[in-house]
């Protein structure tokens, strides 16, 4: 088996223990042809990641579940879109396992500032969840990705 030959077949090796990493693989060897001058400055254009989709994993702990379908969703979420969402990726796990199991990675992630958290009106239930990028400087969130407002329900005479 020549150099080449063996390179291919430790890729497919490693392929086959974790598809995912195909991927990153791919991701790493395009940053590697984008090429470096000697006084440091990038030769060609950065490539373009979009075309490396990363895929749900439910193998994974609740920050990076929590974190996946925040940045999925793309838009500032409430708690029970978050749940719906990973109930939509793990359908065998009920809805409201995910509402309860959220509460420490959204703190957590909070904490780390990996995630914001706005207040829309008063009480939890005006609580939405996003990432820190979709602010703009003076506090506001970027209309792309804005939350989607729940219809006020009308109130009831008893």
């Amino acid at each position: 088996m020549n150099f080449k030959e063996t390179i291919s077949e430790l890729e497919n090796m490693l392929f086959a223990l974790n598809p995912k990493a195909r991927g990153y693989y791919e991701a790493i060897e395009a940053l590697r042809n984008v090429g470096i001058k000697d006084y440091g400055e990038i030769k060609a254009e950065a490539p373009d990641f979009s075309k490396f989709k990363v895929v749900y994993d439910p193998n994974t702990n609740m920050r990076n579940k929590t974190l996946f379908a925040i940045r999925a969703l793309n838009r500032f979420v409430k708690n029970k879109e978050i749940a719906k969402y990973l109930h939509e990726q793990e359908p065998n796990v009920p809805i409201k396992d995910f509402v309860t199991a959220l509460s420490n990675p959204l703190f957590f992630l909070k904490n780390e500032k990996r995630i914001h958290k706005i207040s829309v009106g008063t009480g939890n239930n005006g609580v939405y969840w996003g990432s820190l990028k979709w602010i703009n400087e003076d506090g506001s969130i970027k209309a792309e990705h804005k939350y989607i407002e729940e219809p006020k329900q009308p109130e009831i005479d008893i």
